[in-house]
């Protein structure tokens, strides 16, 4: 192997074998080995004993160091003559003859001067012309221009592609966006409708509390008003002689006798009904379901009437076709639900009518107008006109906040009255106050749009 150039060779004496770089401010460990100072003591950071030489590894016990103030010389003689070799190599000369650069150096691939040739480092070298140097690899760089052109086109078209479908997903996650956005709106506008209905709703609430609460407490006042009146009367009389006093004994203790408060009502249990229908009852035009929960207008239900005589026929004043229940309600306090649909495919808009009616209906063979008058209470909504109406004499219109799919009837008996509820929303829809004194049975009317069913 060829001796190395003494040049190179100073200059690798010159760097640190921690940074690689020349010395800076250099140091000397107890074993020899020249480091610079900053290189060294990041070494070192953090130990308190056995400081080991970042080269041999051997350890100082207690981490001295010696400045080298000699070699930091050399190291400046170093910079400056590597740069001043730097600038002559620019300028085509050899930094140590002063001679052109004429020749290349195979081994060492490097430009060299005719005495760099026969000197002991290049001897044994193959040494040929710049120029021949320079075109032999000219050619073999020519070689890799196209390949490099290729890839350089192949990583374009990628480029490409990976920017349309960036583009792509971008503009997809942008209509995505746009329609969340949308999707959200909507339904926050749902929301907000819905909590305006709410708020409504509760505030008429508020309301009629209110009202009820000032109707009591006007009532309420009244009534002490009266008490202190006749109290301070009873305690007047108490002071009168005897003879005047019994005079009207008896009627001071008779209105003492009268006055009782009545508490507020409280809230009572209800019993839920199974009912089903009566076919006996069903105008021949109906249609029962087998389970005799379900009438509708036509065939179609799996339950065939049976002849009768005691069917309810059609009413000249309604299309709709009725049919009672099976269970009689002549006590207690009870409810039962009928849901309001169309039939094949129809709206919950047709006509209906729920309610109850006295067992001896059944017995009717001629159409009459419903009403509490001939033993029905009932409502009904009336398709043409669109409302809803509870069977009075006359009638009287109702109005509701929402169309019903589910009526919940609350009977109590004993106190004589009837309540229609919106199942769904518990909205109030109509109270019958009379005085129940023969059996009651369930009683349903539909047109030809409409089902009616227990549930």
């Amino acid at each position: 192997m060829a001796e190395a150039n003494p040049v190179e060779h100073l200059m690798e004496e010159t760097r640190c074998a921690i940074c690689l770089d020349y010395y800076t401010d250099p140091v000397t460990t107890q074993c020899g080995h020249n480091f610079c100072r900053p290189c060294i003591a990041g070494c070192w950071a953090g130990l308190t004993s056995n400081f080991p030489c970042p080269e041999c590894r051997k350890a100082s016990p207690k981490g001295a160091l010696s400045s080298n103030r000699q070699l930091a010389n050399i190291v400046q003689i170093a910079r400056d003559f590597s740069q001043q070799a730097a600038q002559l190599r620019v300028e085509g000369e050899c930094g140590l003859h002063r001679e052109k650069l004429r020749l290349f150096c195979r081994k060492e691939e490097t430009a060299i001067c005719v005495v760099c040739r026969e000197a002991k480092e290049h001897r044994a070298h193959e040494a040929v012309p710049l120029e021949e140097a320079a075109l032999e690899y000219k050619g073999k760089l020519k070689t890799w221009l196209d390949p490099l052109k290729q890839e350089k086109k192949d990583i374009q078209e990628h480029q490409s592609i990976v920017e349309k479908r960036a583009t792509a997903l971008q503009t997809q996650i942008a209509k995505e966006k746009k329609r969340t956005l949308a999707e959200f709106d909507r339904l926050y506008q749902i929301l907000r409708n819905k909590e305006q209905i709410f708020l409504s709703h509760l505030e008429e609430m508020d309301k009629k509390i209110t009202v009820a609460r000032d109707a009591n407490m006007t009532k309420l006042s009244d009534e002490i008003s009266h008490l202190n009146e006749l109290i301070v009367e009873m305690q007047e009389k108490m002071t009168w002689p005897a003879e005047e006093f019994l005079k009207d004994v008896k009627d001071a203790l008779k209105r003492c006798e009268d006055v009782k408060f009545r508490k507020p009502e409280e809230k009572r249990k209800y019993y839920k009904v199974y009912a089903t229908m009566d076919p006996t009852t069903a105008n021949p035009c109906l249609g029962l379901s087998a389970d005799r929960r379900s009438v509708r207008f036509g065939g179609g239900m799996s339950e065939a009437l049976p002849s009768s005589r005691s069917r309810l026929v059609s009413s000249p004043y309604t299309a709709l076709l009725c049919v009672l229940g099976c269970e009689a309600l002549t006590s207690r306090r009870l409810y039962w639900e009928v849901e309001v649909s169309g039939g094949n495919g129809w709206s919950v808009g047709g006509n209906w009518r729920v309610g109850v009616a006295k067992h001896t209906a059944r017995t009717k063979d001629t159409a009459i107008a419903p009403s509490p008058v001939v033993g029905i209470w009932a409502v009904e909504r009336r398709r043409q006109q669109g409302t809803y109406q509870a069977l009075t004499l006359p009638v009287t219109t109702l109005t509701l906040r929402a169309n019903p799919k589910k009526i919940g009837l609350f009977l109590d008996y004993e106190a004589g009255r009837l309540s229609f509820y919106n199942a769904d929303s518990s909205e109030h829809i109509y109270t019958f106050r009379d005085s129940f004194t023969r059996t009651l049975l369930p009683y349903f009317g539909v047109c030809n749009k409409t089902e009616l069913r227990l549930i």
